[in-house]
């Protein structure tokens, strides 16, 4: 058996949460001299839930807007990868479309951390007991730095010597 035969044949699975378009795709007569962007939203959010978006407001930077009681913030990217193209449907076959994506809209959702009382969370700890003759070279993970001083212990390191031999 040689290495080619070997080799399993691959098949494409769609990403989870994939929805397969049903409308027969789109014809190259139908975007024919249209702009096209490739807009990407989040698996919370359907197409149908997106509300009219205010061109000029998400132009001028982020845009934000309410949706199934979350906020969605809209982005509006105008550079897009040149390799990005467009299937559409010739016949029962699909091929490229000499179009490209000309920008990008990109929707993410927005979650508001809540504030944190450091003080209350923070606790400093003390430092480990100190083993004679050994000496501390860093802190702990968890301890304060105020805690880290030297003790009476911990002397300077002596350097040996290189032998002239």
């Amino acid at each position: 058996m040689t290495e080619i035969d070997e080799i399993e044949e691959l098949a494409y699975k769609p990403p989870r949460g994939y929805k397969e378009y049903e409308k027969g795709g789109i014809k190259d007569e139908q975007i024919k001299n249209k702009e096209i962007w490739l807009v990407q939203v989040p698996e919370c959010l359907d197409l149908e839930d997106l509300p009219k978006i205010d061109m000029k407001k998400l132009e001028k930077g982020e845009y934000r807007f309410e949706a199934k009681g979350k906020t969605f913030l809209a982005s509006l990217e105008l550079e897009t990868d040149e390799n990005m193209g467009v299937l559409i449907g010739k016949g029962a076959e699909l091929k490229v479309s000499k179009q490209r994506v000309v920008k990008r809209l990109r929707i993410i959702e927005h979650v508001t951390l809540p504030e944190i009382d450091y003080k209350q969370v923070i606790q400093p700890q003390k430092m480990p007991e100190q083993i004679e003759g050994m000496r501390t070279r860093h802190v702990p993970m968890g301890y304060s730095l105020e805690s880290k001083k030297r003790s009476k212990s911990d002397k300077g390191s002596k350097k040996r010597k290189k032998s002239s031999a």
